[in-house]
């Protein structure tokens, strides 16, 4: 699509060659002209390199607007992606990795219980499930590729992101030290019996899940802040 600017060059164009062919016309009608333009040949000529130039011009109008009119789509699909799925992949990790440590922190299903033993299968994916998300987590990613083709997140999404971003980051290091510890615990249940060292991995898996609890409330405040609200997806970018 041509923008304005480009049809108004175009109407400039047209109008010389309008001109032009007036000019070369008009003389055939009286026998004295002031104005000499040249034999036929030389004065076709004229009017085919005029319209080759207004041609050559035209199509690089429309193609400066088909280049914005694509990274403008580019943009926005890059930031529907961000907004849309990726910010809520990384709430939704987190919210199911938390609620699975219910089973492992809540004294009713044993935790202090020296004798009950856990599936160390179900721990290990727990604890490797962080590493896979961390490793194919997109948001950085697509802010790259934003950057790449012009765009960078405004002045108020920028600071919304990071928030969120950095209570991702905490969440996922203290559920990953989390997993890590019930791992630990499991092994000490099935070797030699260390008493001591069971009750103080206990105690600090319980204070890890009331800070990690904390984190929980507060990435859902983040992700609201960020997601949950009236701005349209263009709104989340600026040109850089």
């Amino acid at each position: 699509m041509v923008g304005q600017s480009g049809v108004r060059l175009i109407d400039v164009i047209m109008i010389a060659i309008t001109a032009l062919a007036a000019a070369v016309t008009l003389p055939t009608f009286g026998k004295e002209h002031s104005v000499d333009f040249g034999n036929t040949s030389d004065i076709v000529s004229a009017m085919c390199n005029i319209g080759l130039v207004s041609t050559a011009i035209f199509a690089a109008i429309k193609a400066k607007n088909w280049l914005e009119s694509t990274i403008h789509n580019d943009a926005y699909s890059l930031t529907k992606e961000l907004v849309i799925d990726d910010y809520t992949k990384s709430l939704n990790f987190i919210n199911e990795s938390y609620n699975s440590m219910f089973e492992f922190s809540n004294e009713m299903y044993g935790f202090s219980d020296i004798n009950s033993l856990k599936n160390t299968d179900l721990l290990k994916s727990e604890f490797y499930s962080i590493h896979e998300f961390k490793k194919n987590n997109e948001i950085q990613r697509k802010l790259i590729l934003l950057k790449k083709i012009g765009f960078k997140l405004s002045e108020k999404m920028e600071i919304c992101h990071c928030d969120f971003q950095r209570t991702v980051e905490l969440s996922l290091s203290g559920h990953f030290s989390f997993w890590h510890l019930c791992l630990k615990k499991e092994r000490i249940k099935r070797g030699v019996l260390d008493y001591d060292e069971f009750d103080a991995i206990n105690s600090e898996l319980k204070t890890l899940y009331n800070e990690i609890g904390e984190l929980h409330l507060q990435i859902n405040s983040d992700y609201k802040n960020l997601v949950d609200n009236n701005l349209a997806i263009m709104d989340y970018i600026e040109k850089i």
